[in-house]
């Protein structure tokens, strides 16, 4: 085989190879920046808001996204089949951060930096290291201290008579009772408190309501990309009820009369109530056709 031979076919079986490969084409629409831990190894040591990562190996990844607000995101996923995988960090209608799964694609997407997985840095991960101190005994160490708390039972009695709390320590079964007594003021004031709150659950709902509305629109004025915004509605709408007014602001928010009909049409079929005010639904609408097609919804 000669020279140029090996050449033609190294040239012609490399976007073959690359293809077959599985990247990650990942991107924080937040815009707040994130270093990326994958599988217990920081991948960027500088603070990105889009990346391409190549060479991944098919299976189950653990990603951890060290956000630069501090507000760390863990997620897993599985990647099976060579592609390019891209998912976005974008804020749902209540302003949380989560990753969503995007699509896969042919092509890289551009103006990101590459980067090959490498397992050079390994990540240490501080909240394992808290759990493993947590669980470590919190008691003084003694010989004996194993069976003093396995038989060590505690029971409080209440003494309206005297307005006092008795509590017996029994650490031996064989041992005499150890009395303590403390006085009742405490826990009687703690009861008139709880006896004499009133409980206000329109007045909370209201306000929990209003403040998911309040969540969605600022998550929809953050984000420019009209699909993110029609999953943020209509998870909003999954979980809440929308006022009349409130529908007739998120469909204005959008930018196509597609758009609006999708959303239009699954409040409607949420919320019976809302079809009393078709009027005010109509006019967020560009176009006849569009207007036409919306009746249908209120039939």
């Amino acid at each position: 085989m000669t020279q140029n031979t090996r050449l033609f076919l190294l040239l012609f079986f490399m976007p073959i190879c690359l293809s077959a490969q599985i990247s990650l084409m990942l991107e924080d629409e937040t815009k707040t920046g994130f270093k990326l831990v994958i599988d217990g190894y920081l991948q960027n040591e500088q603070s990105l808001k889009k990346v391409n990562l190549q060479k991944l190996e098919a299976g189950k990844h653990e990603l951890i996204f060290l956000m630069d607000d501090g507000q760390d995101l863990r997620r897993k996923i599985n990647l099976e089949q060579p592609a390019n995988y891209q998912y976005v960090l974008h804020h749902n209608y209540k302003g949380e951060r989560k990753l969503r799964f995007r699509g896969s694609y042919s092509k890289l997407s551009q103006n990101a930096l590459v980067l090959d997985f490498n397992r050079k840095t390994e990540y240490q991960d501080v909240t394992k290291i808290i759990a493993v101190i947590d669980s470590l005994p919190h008691f003084r160490s003694k010989p004996d201290s194993a069976v003093v708390l396995k038989q060590t039972e505690v029971s409080t009695i209440k003494d309206s008579s005297n307005n006092a709390v008795t509590t017996f320590v029994i650490t031996d079964p064989n041992s005499e009772l150890k009395e303590k007594i403390s006085p009742l003021g405490t826990f009687a004031q703690a009861d008139s408190i709880v006896e004499k709150t009133p409980i206000k659950e329109t007045s909370t709902e209201r306000s929990q309501s209003e403040s998911a509305f309040s969540a969605l629109q600022n998550s929809i004025q953050l984000n420019s990309f009209e699909f993110d915004k029609i999953q943020m509605i209509e998870e909003f709408l999954a979980a809440e009820k929308i006022k009349p007014l409130q529908l007739e602001t998120v469909l204005n928010d959008l930018k196509y009369d597609q758009s609006r009909l999708q959303v239009l049409k699954t409040a409607v079929s949420k919320q019976a109530e809302l079809k009393g005010h078709k009027a005010l639904f109509l006019v967020t609408l560009d176009y006849e056709l569009s207007r036409k097609k919306a009746e249908t919804f209120f039939q």
